[in-house]
């Protein structure tokens, strides 16, 4: 049989000399040159996972040495061991203690009286592939936890069954101005203010539809710690995580898009009264105008009826000349409105 010649690390804390030459030679069916360290107890055992953390690769623990009961030396190991696998080998066969044991963080539990050489060369291939897996999932969750939280772009996670918020990035505190515990303790509808809560409710209705996985909610206001008001675009994308139903939801300020918005529609509307101005008020003094101009040019006029005509001229050329300032200061207060919305690009 060819022997697997990778050199594994392999520290075994075993205190019964038998049991250690015993698991030497059932290493030895299967691995052609493995490198081994031997402690006799915790304190040994202890010193030698501090000096060779970076080059162990797998720790095989006796549950009987001399210094701690087996609880207490799991936990002590499991604390500086950090993510190195640790294979409990032990004479006991209580099923409790093994059961406890997986729970505190054990990757195997194998007992004496059942190890041979395979039992032994699995678990070894076995619990270091299975940590490689962990290693490099730990590594994505912590690669997926960094872009959520320093994201730019303020984000929360909602829990979809209790309808709670379980997690929030930096950017949604510096926006909101809460602290993450304040923000945690919000229900899905406190960032809304009272009145818009029935619109809130139809939005998470959109969220909990099943259908649907990366959605946009539309613009909504919200309420800032200190009572700000604030529009945010909300959109929603649905996650599963640990069995539990869950959606990220991101919610850009959408403020001064919102502001300069109803400012234009402002400005569309005094536009449209200078047009009417323009269409309806000036016609009047115009056409009065227009037709003593025209009674002066066929002198129609009678000589005692010349000033009060005159006059009547006067008052309409007043008359028009204070609707054409008052157009031209609408428009002027318009182009000064314009000039204080203006949003520069920032590229």
């Amino acid at each position: 049989m060819q022997k697997d010649v990778y050199n594994y690390k392999i520290l075994v804390a075993e205190d019964n000399q038998g049991d250690y030459t015993l698991f030497q030679d059932y290493l030895g069916d299967f691995i052609l040159d493995p490198t081994l360290i031997h402690t006799k107890s915790f304190r040994e055992t202890k010193n030698e996972i501090v000096f060779h953390k970076d080059t162990i690769e797998i720790i095989f623990l006796d549950l009987t040495l001399p210094d701690l009961k087996p609880l207490d030396l799991i936990k002590e190991v499991i604390a500086l061991a950090g993510n190195i696998p640790i294979v409990v080998l032990t004479g006991y066969s209580d099923f409790a203690l093994a059961t406890e044991s997986i729970a505190l963080g054990i990757s195997d539990y194998l007992l004496k009286d059942e190890l041979n050489s395979t039992i032994l060369y699995k678990s070894i291939v076995y619990n270091l592939e299975r940590n490689k897996i962990i290693t490099r999932l730990k590594v994505s969750e912590q690669r997926y936890s960094d872009l959520f939280q320093l994201s730019p772009e303020p984000m929360w996670v909602l829990d979809l069954e209790q309808l709670k918020i379980i997690d929030v990035n930096k950017a949604a505190l510096r926006q909101y101005g809460y602290t993450k515990e304040e923000f945690l303790s919000l229900k899905y509808y406190g960032l809304q203010p009272v009145e818009d809560h029935l619109h809130t409710s139809d939005i998470l209705q959109k969220v909990l539809a099943e259908n649907n996985d990366a959605m946009a909610l539309g613009v909504v206001r919200h309420q800032k710690k200190n009572g700000e008001m604030m529009y945010v675009e909300v959109r929603s994308n649905r996650i599963d995580h640990e069995n539990r139903k869950m959606a990220v939801i991101l919610a850009s300020d959408y403020t001064a898009r919102v502001k300069s918005q109803m400012a234009l529609e402002a400005q569309n509307e005094k536009l449209r009264e200078i047009a009417w101005t323009q269409s309806h008020v000036v016609r009047a003094p115009l056409a009065r105008m227009m037709g003593i101009i025209n009674l002066l040019k066929d002198n129609n006029i009678q000589e005692d009826e010349l000033q009060l005509f005159l006059d009547h001229l006067k008052n309409s050329a007043d008359q028009f000349d204070q609707i054409i300032r008052e157009i031209t200061s609408k428009a002027e207060l318009i182009e000064m409105e314009k000039i204080s919305n203006y949003q520069p690009t920032i590229l």
